[in-house]
């Protein structure tokens, strides 16, 4: 970066070879989680992939539950949230959309320490604990961690993996943890990671009677996903363990760029680097919404379940009431339709709320925002409308300094 200019509350920069900037469409490249030990180039998100579909079935059911509520105002036994049978589904067809319509990866993150604690406590061969590389590369990707890795061990490996000492990120350990704060269910969560691991570890099989995805794919193929549905769905997940401590000193919010200069692609951006050393919380705002958009119109259009309790949901959202369906005899499916935008919204209600609690949590420091833009004075990002500076007022900034 070159020709910088600052004052006390901003600082303006050119970018030197800016067409080197690492780029991806937000719906073509995983979000990672919020740790500041990736030596990657990455999109960040609390929970990462994880967290934001933890996010989509949370309000999933709370649009459901809206929805009931226009019904009637007695008590029903009709189901919004999902059962632990259905999220498991759930996510097998959700990997398998992902691969179907070529989007992004499916991405866990955890850190060295924790898998080998994890892999200890379910019993992991010593020589594969002892030597320094030998798990990390076992667990490298879901083919070598299903060769590798006897069957039983992995078994108890799934069975361990939703216990929060064995959980690496920061955010979904924490809703197991404290999952009111979070305003969550703590099966949710818990079901959404056993099925990830499941599914890595090949001790989930796919059923493909279960395959929803193949019902938006544009294909008509009946070969949508070609190979065993076990390696297909291994091969979209990635399991990122991390290296080292966290010495994060503060947090940097990256928005994308105007539609009209990048066409909605996220600048990747390293959290660590060692020389000279500095590490930051990397958080991706427009690339989050588009995931969110992306997770509810899936949630709406493919996912339709006649689903579980009601008394869950209005514990989250009580105002909602109780209600009932007039026709029992109906599919609470055909009763409960919801449509994307709704989903959307109570995605973006939860999400916003989480994520506030777990920048709490972390203590994260000093808090930066960074946009990008071909012009002195006028931001636009992805997520926006056109901003100026009535948008550097709501941020607390005064002036913009000409670059």
């Amino acid at each position: 970066m070159w020709d910088t200019h600052t004052d006390s509350t901003m600082t303006m920069v050119q970018i030197y070879a800016a067409s080197r900037m690492p780029m991806k469409m937000p719906t073509r490249h995983f979000l990672a989680g919020l740790d500041g030990r990736a030596e990657f180039a990455l999109s960040g998100a609390a929970g990462g992939e994880i967290g934001e579909l933890v996010v989509a079935v949370l309000a999933l059911e709370r649009a459901r539950a809206e929805v009931l509520s226009t019904f009637t105002q007695q008590q029903s036994t009709i189901r919004v949230n999902l059962d632990r049978d259905e999220i498991r589904s759930l996510v097998v067809s959700y990997v398998k959309w992902l691969h179907s319509s070529g989007a992004q990866k499916f991405y866990m993150s955890s850190d060295s320490i924790t898998v080998r604690r994890w892999a200890e406590a379910a019993g992991a061969d010593m020589n594969l604990l002892s030597q320094s590389d030998a798990l990390l590369n076992a667990l490298e990707n879901s083919r070598n961690a299903r060769s590798i890795i006897p069957l039983d061990v992995r078994e108890r490996m799934v069975r361990l993996s939703v216990r929060p000492e064995y959980v690496g990120d920061s955010h979904l350990r924490a809703m197991l943890t404290a999952p009111d704060q979070y305003l969550t269910r703590k099966a949710v969560v818990e079901e959404i990671i056993r099925a990830f691991m499941g599914l890595y570890l090949g001790t989930l099989i796919p059923d493909d009677k279960l395959d929803l995805a193949s019902a938006i794919t544009q294909s008509s193929s009946e070969d949508v996903v070609p190979g065993s549905a076990s390696d297909i769905l291994g091969s979209q997940l990635v399991l990122g363990i991390l290296s080292g401590y966290h010495k994060e000193s503060g947090l940097i919010r990256v928005f994308s760029p105007e539609i009209e200069l990048c066409g909605g692609a996220v600048p990747l951006v390293v959290p660590t680097v060692a020389d000279p050393f500095s590490s930051y919380y990397v958080l991706h705002p427009s690339a989050i919404q588009a995931r969110r958009k992306q997770n509810s119109e899936f949630m709406a259009n493919v996912m339709k379940f006649p689903s579980t309790d009601l008394s869950e949901t209005l514990k989250m959202n009580p105002r909602l009431g109780f209600v009932a369906a007039q026709d029992m005899s109906e599919k609470s499916e055909d009763l409960v339709r919801v449509d994307s935008k709704l989903v959307l919204r109570h995605a973006l209600a939860i999400g916003t709320h989480q994520l506030e609690v777990t920048l709490d949590r972390l203590d994260v420091g000093p808090r930066y925002s960074v946009f990008f833009t071909n012009g002195e004075y006028y931001i636009k990002d992805s997520t926006s409308s056109l901003v100026g500076m009535d948008w550097f007022k709501m941020l607390g900034v005064n002036k913009a300094v000409p670059g």
